[in-house]
């Protein structure tokens, strides 16, 4: 009997032991099961991150490229909206061809623009387009302006840029061109040594060695023009006009920034503000109502010695700031209303209506 009770306590203790194990097992299992779901979402998560952020990349690109594309010029012919040039009218009076006054427009916008820097006076000094053609035909005293402002022209140009160094830049008396006093005698002389010296032998510089400047042609005179101003166009009084104009531009760009900056950050700020003042006005204007309506504070009640009338202490809140007045109670119904005088009446309206004024009534 006891060898069985031993065999049987042993076969218990070893199916406990065994359902144990199990148990551990199927614990294990489990919470590798968990772990094993606990990555996979993990990395599904991450998966789906990665997959988030590539497309908002790729999306990002395509935008680039869209406005890349956009901002890039179109021919006339790939318009869709293909218009017909509008017919201008010749100018009236003009007789001079396209080339000779492209070269007058040239130069007079150039004196227009940068004439100041070069000691030019824009009312007096600077011809106008018909003044210019009427000279470069020789026609009246035209011809003399046109002169003088070719002297002038040539006088700035010789002196700055000036000539090219190791030139021999000299008259047919041997005097260099910076001591030659200029006068409408002698400047075809030194417009002639003037272009030969910076860009060489050409048919004009021929020309000039033996005819005067106004026996040419208008296009070779507006030709001549149009060569010192693009000479002048490099000297060192333009140049530092252009960089003094292109530095202003500059500080004014940057305080418009600045000046955009700093109203963008008070919109925000005032449309905050503006919202909350609108949720707060919407509140405070149901309280108003409410607090016309019915009353909203507690009522103490102070009777005077044979006065029917009930003088009610209330506090009631207008625009936000309490206001002592006078007003009926309503807990004892209509009699009290039919009991009370214009007296006690008229402070509880002009106290709800004219908060301020009753303010100053009471300091009083």
């Amino acid at each position: 009997m006891r060898m069985e009770k031993g065999l049987r306590a042993q076969q218990i203790l070893e199916a406990k032991r065994i359902k144990k194990e199990e148990a551990a097992k199927a614990k294990l299992l489990e919470a590798e099961k968990r772990k094993q779901e606990k990555e996979r979402s993990k990395q599904e998560k991450r998966d789906e991150k990665r997959l988030k952020k590539e497309l908002k990349l790729e999306q990002r690109r395509l935008e680039l490229e869209i406005a890349k594309e956009l901002k890039k010029p179109n021919e006339d012919m790939c318009l869709a909206d293909q218009k017909p040039l509008p017919e201008l009218p010749r100018i009236p009076g003009l007789v001079l061809s396209g080339s000779t006054f492209s070269n007058c427009l040239i130069v007079v916008q150039f004196l227009r623009v940068f004439g100041k820097a070069l000691g030019f006076n824009g009312n007096t000094d600077v011809p106008d387009l018909s003044i210019l053609q009427e000279g470069l035909l020789n026609l009246g005293d035209s011809m003399a302006e046109v002169q003088d402002l070719l002297v002038r022209l040539l006088s700035a140009a010789v002196c700055d840029p000036g000539l090219i160094t190791g030139y021999k830049a000299e008259t047919a008396l041997g005097e260099h061109l910076l001591n030659v006093g200029m006068n409408r005698d002698n400047v075809s002389e030194i417009l002639q040594i003037f272009m030969e010296a910076r860009c060489g032998q050409t048919e004009l510089t021929e020309s000039l060695r033996t005819k005067a400047f106004q026996a040419h042609t208008p296009a070779q005179k507006a030709s001549a023009l149009a060569f010192l101003i693009s000479e002048l166009a490099c000297s060192r009084r333009v140049v530092s006009e252009i960089d003094k104009n292109t530095d202003y531009m500059s500080n004014l760009r940057r305080d418009k920034w600045m000046v955009e900056g700093k109203l963008s950050k008070l919109r925000i700020i005032y449309a905050k503000k503006a919202g909350k003042r609108d949720t707060s006005g919407g509140i405070d204007l149901g309280e108003e109502q409410h607090a016309s309506a019915t009353p909203t504070a507690g009522y103490k009640r102070r009777r005077k010695g044979g006065d029917s009338d009930a003088d009610v202490s209330q506090s009631i809140s207008v625009g936000g700031n309490p206001v002592k007045s006078k007003f009926p109670d309503t807990s004892q119904g209509p009699a009290l209303y039919a009991g009370l005088s214009n007296r006690a009446v008229r402070p509880a309206m002009s106290a709800l209506f004219y908060p301020c004024s009753s303010s100053k009534n009471q300091e009083n």
